[in-house]
């Protein structure tokens, strides 16, 4: 028996089910497909753990610390505290 022949049997197959079947069939097969779709992306989700535990306050401050300047993309100019724009509100 060839491949266009057990295709031809399957289809057969699945018109005599019935209507209600067949829609039985297909909603349990989109449910399957759900669940392993949602399966996978649960399982590939990134472990989150902290960073920061357990350090003195020497040590948090030393975290809170931004050890980069603001620079202007145009001027190329760092900015200190005192010359960067407040806000207004």
């Amino acid at each position: 028996m060839n491949l266009l022949a057990q295709f031809s049997q399957v289809f057969k197959n699945l018109a005599g089910l019935g209507q209600t079947r067949l829609i039985a069939l297909g909603a349990v097969g989109v449910i399957s497909i759900a669940i392993v779709i949602a399966a996978a992306l649960f399982v590939n989700k990134p472990g989150y753990e902290t960073l920061y535990v357990g350090l003195d306050k020497a040590d948090l401050n030393q975290v809170s610390i931004a050890p980069f300047s603001l620079t202007s993309p145009v001027t190329r100019r760092s900015m200190s505290a005192s010359t960067r724009p407040t806000s207004t509100r």
